[in-house]
This record gives structure tokens, sequence and C-alpha cells, in this order.
């Protein structure tokens, strides 16, 4: 299994993946269940996916996950790495999985791995710091452009002529800045009449972007 390896992904996810077995996801599949009774720890080999938590009907995306990245049961108690979540595939992808405890097995065999594990959570954590951070002092729309930003720099974006194309809908968006999708389509609509984004279905554009992306903010 090794070989369908991406060269992105490190000697660590390599170990991982030659000794686990590997799925595939449609787009929009849920991988990773809340209160899911498998104890697995998973790496996301190929592909996109997003952590969502949900609460009287309203979901938020804490954290959009990308190739190399660990999710599930990972070698801490089950509330630290936060497996209450739920995972899902923003695009067709391949998930790799195993049991989380040859996964801590493996972890103490190779005690390195911990450093990308810690790394990883480290991200994570600074990620929603930073949101809850845009939760309180940003209003709406400042929190889009913020997300937008980001989503620049996202595994998904794609650079054109133009500038950089994100695969978001406004649905996901609201979720990402914590407000409707009708609230984000507003806020959308109001950027491309400034000329620094063009929608066009489930895409926006981020127009220019060496020179637009400050301007947004």
């Amino acid at each position: 299994m090794q070989s369908s390896l991406p060269p992105s992904l490190n000697s660590h996810a390599a170990m991982f993946l030659a000794k686990s077995r590997a799925r595939s996801f449609r787009a929009r599949s849920l991988i990773l269940e809340p209160g899911g009774n498998t104890a697995s720890a998973f790496l996301l080999v190929k592909g996109s996916a997003q952590l969502e938590m949900e609460s009287d009907g309203k979901v938020l995306i804490l954290s959009l996950l990308k190739p190399g990245d660990l999710f599930g049961e990972l070698p801490f108690p089950a509330d630290v790495d936060g497996h209450q979540l739920s995972v899902y595939a923003r695009s067709e992808c391949q998930v790799a999985s195993m049991p989380a405890s040859q996964f801590k097995s493996m972890v103490m065999e190779k005690p390195e791995m911990l450093m990308d594990v810690c790394s990883q959570l480290y991200a994570r954590l600074s990620s929603v710091t930073r949101k809850v951070g845009d939760f309180a002092f940003l209003d709406i729309p400042s929190r889009i452009v913020s997300v937008i930003q980001d989503l620049v720099h996202a595994s998904f974006a794609v650079k054109t002529n133009e500038g950089t194309l994100l695969p978001v809908t406004r649905q996901d968006l609201g979720r990402l800045a914590g407000c409707s999708r009708e609230t984000a389509g507003r806020v959308l609509k109001m950027l491309e009449e400034e000329g620094l984004v063009s929608c066009s279905g489930r895409n926006i554009t981020v127009l220019n972007t060496k020179a637009r992306v400050a301007e947004i903010s």
C-alpha cells in the first residue's frame, strides 16, 4: 500500500499507510461520526475533508483537513483529540485507518511520530483559538473576509489567470465564519460588487490574489 503514497506526505505517514487499511469516500460523505464505537486513528491520504461540530441544528466547521492530517483516536484520551466531532469529505477522499491501540504501539516504537501528532494538534488548536477571537472581536463581514484569506492558502485552492479559485459553497463559507448561508451570500455579493471576488455556482474566485487579498482586509 505504500506505493500509493502521494509524494507530499512524509515518512511517518508512509509508515502509517503501509500498516493500515485504506478506503475511498465520495465528496460530502461522512468519514467519522461523533460518538462512534470504532476506536481508530485515521490519516487523510488524498483529497480534502473538514472537521465539524453541530449543536441545535447549527453546524460550525472548525478545521479543514489536508493530505497528511491525522484525526480520530490519537495517542491521547479521546476527548483531547475531539472524537466527538464529525469529519466529512469535501472532495473525493482516500482515508487510511488502523485501530487506536495499533497506532499507539507504532508511536511507542517510533516516538518521533509524536512530534507530527503534536504539531498537527497545535496547528488545529491555534486555528480554533483564532476563530474564537474572530467571533469575539470581528463583525460578520470581517469574519468572512478572514475565512476567504485563509482559504486562499488551502490545499484545494486552484491558481488561475484571474486569481485563486476556491471550491467552497456559501453554506460552507457561513459554517466557517459562524453565520447563515444567506448572510454569507450577501457579503459575497458586496465583495463581488467591489471587484474583489467573482462567484460562479459552487466556486469563489479571489481576483488578482496578490494585490486583492490585502485590500479585502
